[in-house]
């Protein structure tokens, strides 16, 4: 209901609810194509950070597919951390999140790319 007065809104809350619509997005799945547990943690902690923030909506599937192919780069340690469910240390997100931060980075870099062209 708040986005319908989007011209009334404050830029904080305009931010809060673009970073809804990311999660949103993030969280629709393909029928029949569930995404595993681990990339399912991977994309929502790349979300929780706001590395999403700045991607265009219609462009969040393409930077989703990406960041999940970027995360076969992760140690081997903490890939296996994630698909056996268990917490990751600090250090082990903040290498995550260094790992995701320059996979949208570099898709950013790519002037006129659009995110999905470059993740497939």
């Amino acid at each position: 209901m708040f986005s319908r007065f989007g011209t009334r809104l404050d830029e904080k809350t305009r931010s809060v609810l673009a970073h809804g619509q990311r999660i949103r997005a993030c969280l629709k799945q393909l029928q029949y194509h569930p995404l595993a547990v681990a990339e399912q943690l991977i994309v929502l902690t790349a979300l929780t950070a706001g590395l999403f923030d700045n991607v265009a909506l219609d462009e969040v599937a393409g930077a989703e597919r990406a960041v999940i192919a970027a995360s076969t780069n992760l140690p081997r340690p903490i890939l296996e951390q994630l698909r056996a469910g268990k917490l990751l240390g600090h250090e082990d997100r903040e290498i995550m999140l260094r790992l995701m931060e320059q996979c949208l980075a570099g898709l950013e870099e790519n002037h006129g790319a659009n995110f999905g062209e470059l993740a497939t």
